[in-house]
């Protein structure tokens, strides 16, 4: 994991975020020894980082959660006070924290959870005398860069990108007609031809205003016109004669780094 991950960058705006709060003497991150002497200290550590499946099989993992545990350690002569004074600051750390929930464009709202969430807040495993110790649980989710962008175009017409996206053809029918004779071991098949196919495609639209995202929708419901288009996927391999058959967004619109909905799309082929 190099420094400049997403999430080690995550980790440094949470860590950055809590210093420019004000709210604790000393903020450390990771390995980082904390100064015993301060009267109120956080320390910063990344836990784990999760790939999570997206919810549909049109495109590896996208979704991604880091989970950060903060450690506050508040010092005071009675340690009643000791206690009160670690729930204040934890409280304190939740707001700043949900302050800036994206962690400056670092994080997105995804269906596996909002971009900032404080999950848990308890009592430390260990406290030296005299000290309070609180533990805080942060998870942050994000979704990488790098994902595999299918480019699949409509008519020349890229309406879906840069949202990942894919297709499944169908196999195609054939309408056939069986008969049979009373008396005559056997039957009689008629091939009356072949018939069309569907071809489902799936995949999430983006775009940075709620009012191109809006657009890009109506742009795509005015493909259901009853006239036939050719489809492209990303590898190049064209499907003629294709009409738009549904159009269904399986999301609401959300905000994250950009405006963006899931969506399942069926085309029927014509042979």
């Amino acid at each position: 994991m190099t420094a400049s991950s997403p999430s080690m960058q995550i980790l440094d705006h949470v860590t950055q975020t809590l210093r420019a709060a004000g709210i604790f003497a000393e903020v450390r991150q990771g390995d980082e020894a904390l100064d015993g002497a301060a009267a109120t200290r956080a320390g910063v550590t990344l836990e784990s980082v999760a790939a999570l499946p997206a919810g549909h099989d049109y495109t590896a993992p996208t979704a991604n959660r880091v989970t950060i545990a903060v450690t506050i350690h508040a010092r005071h002569d009675k340690i009643d006070q000791a206690i009160l004074r670690a729930g204040d600051l934890a409280a304190a750390a939740t707001s700043a924290l949900l302050a800036d929930p994206y962690r400056g464009g670092l994080c997105h709202d995804l269906p596996a959870g909002r971009a900032t969430v404080v999950l848990d807040t308890r009592p430390g495993d260990k406290a030296p005398s005299g000290q309070a110790q609180v533990r805080m649980v942060v998870q942050c989710h994000f979704q990488a860069d790098d994902l595999p962008t299918a480019a699949i175009t409509i008519d020349a017409m890229d309406l879906f990108s840069p949202g990942p996206a894919g297709l499944r053809a169908h196999s195609w029918q054939r309408q056939l007609e069986r008969r049979t004779f009373p008396g005559l071991a056997g039957e009689m098949v008629l091939d009356l031809g072949a018939r069309s196919r569907t071809i489902i495609q799936q995949g999430r639209l983006s775009a940075p205003t709620a009012a191109a995202l809006h657009a890009r929708l109506t742009q795509i419901h005015a493909l259901a016109d009853g006239l036939c288009h050719t489809l492209v996927d990303g590898d190049g391999h064209a499907y003629a004669n294709v009409l738009l058959e549904s159009f269904e967004p399986t999301t609401p619109v959300a905000h994250g780094r950009d405006y963006w909905c899931d969506y399942t799309l069926t085309w029927r082929q014509l042979p």
